[in-house]
C-alpha cells in the first residue's frame, strides 16, 4: 500500500548535468582561490581558513557547490512548475 501510494506520487527530479559538470569544474580553481585570498584580506582571515588542509577544504567545496547547483535548480523547476496558467 505505501509503496504504490509513493510510487503514483513521488515523481524523480530531472536536471540537467550541464550545472553540475559546471559547478564539478569551477569549485575546486575558486576553492583555492578563495584559500589564498584569505591569507591577505583582513576580512577574511578571521575565519582562520589557512588552517584547513587542501585535502579536506577542496573537496568540502566542491560538494557545496554541487549542493547549490542542485539547490538552485530544484527551487527554478518548482517556480516553473507553480506559475498560473492563464
Amino acid at each position: 500500500m505505501f509503496i504504490e501510494y509513493m510510487q503514483e506520487n513521488v515523481h524523480e527530479a530531472k536536471v540537467d548535468d550541464s550545472l553540475f559538470i559546471m559547478a564539478g569544474l569551477a569549485a575546486p580553481a575558486a576553492a583555492i582561490i578563495a584559500k589564498k585570498s584569505g591569507e591577505s584580506i583582513p576580512q577574511v582571515k578571521k575565519f582562520k581558513v589557512h588552517l584547513i588542509p587542501n585535502v579536506i577544504f577542496v573537496p568540502v567545496c566542491t560538494l557545496v557547490a554541487i549542493m547549490g547547483a542542485t539547490a538552485v535548480q530544484m527551487s527554478k523547476k518548482s517556480k516553473d512548475n507553480n506559475k498560473p496558467t492563464s
